[in-house]
């Protein structure tokens, strides 16, 4: 499993590199800012930064909280950027999607459970490849 740097500070940010080499979080940010949703875009970003400097436990519930199996979410108005956290200073974004209803659905959960699943996998086999650059990802999202 490859994994690109989103942010790095104290935390270290990652986004899953797909078989295309996109990372589907940056896709979907660029999508919901292509959307005329630039403000909700932002949000996210600035989400990402605050997480990077401070974790995602210091963000308040009104921006960051569990939603069952490991699993927790960054909110940004009805949009949801769904991460896991790993060991004490790594999280791995894994997707963001509109949400519609009080409940975060149960395919979004399914959805970043799987590639949590296919993250300890990887791990456990020797096989995570962490990509680093030089340039801003989140630059594309701005």
């Amino acid at each position: 499993m490859r994994l690109r740097e989103l942010k790095a500070h104290r935390w270290l940010i990652y986004g899953v590199v797909g078989d295309d080499d996109s990372v589907a979080v940056v896709d979907d940010l660029i999508a919901i800012r292509d959307g005329n949703l630039r403000a909700a875009a932002a949000g996210f970003v600035a989400l990402i930064d605050r997480c990077a400097e401070f974790g995602p436990h210091a963000l308040p519930d009104t921006l960051s909280h569990d939603v069952g199996s490991g699993i927790r979410e960054f909110i940004k108005g009805r949009y949801r950027l769904l991460y896991f956290v790993v060991g004490g200073a790594v999280v791995v974004c894994t997707h963001t999607f509109m949400k519609k209803s009080d409940k975060t659905p149960n395919r979004e959960v399914s959805r970043a459970v799987r590639v949590k699943d296919a993250y300890e996998a990887a791990a456990a086999a020797g096989e995570l490849e962490y990509v680093r650059s030089d340039d801003d990802v989140l630059l594309k999202v701005r």
